[in-house]
């Protein structure tokens, strides 16, 4: 296959993959275009704001007016995929960060992270998770 047919496949796909995407995105948000992502880091294969919805909210305990804000860490291993899950600090009851963690692991995915000599090396991932 040719390089002009082959980048042109590749964008036709994430452009379809665009707007599912983009629909998860908080407003103001910024749609990086391929060529200019750092690869130094692993990129998640979907919206972090996926991961966790408030359809998950069945899964968690009731606690009278929780909020407050879960951060975490994932380690992602050479394949993408989660090998495990730290929260790093939280104001949520205990229970809900180890249900949020199972959860990220289950679901988060990722384009994994390249070294200094364009092989794929493990790396990590860090967000927050705010409970209302």
């Amino acid at each position: 296959m040719n390089k002009s047919i082959f980048t042109t496949t590749v964008f036709v796909i994430w452009l379809a993959a665009l707007p599912t995407f983009a629909s998860d995105m908080p407003k103001g948000a910024k749609i990086i275009p391929p060529s200019k992502l750092d690869r130094s880091k692993p990129i998640p294969r979907s919206s972090p704001f996926s991961w966790i919805t408030p359809e998950d909210s069945d899964l968690f305990p009731r606690f009278n007016s929780v909020n407050g804000t879960t951060k975490y860490t994932l380690h992602i291993d050479a394949e993408g995929k989660v090998v495990r899950c730290e929260v790093t600090s939280s104001d949520a009851p205990q229970e809900w960060n180890a249900i949020a963690c199972n959860l990220l692991s289950t679901r988060a995915r990722f384009l994994p992270a390249l070294d200094a000599n364009g092989q794929l090396t493990a790396g990590k991932f860090s967000n927050k998770i705010k409970w209302r």
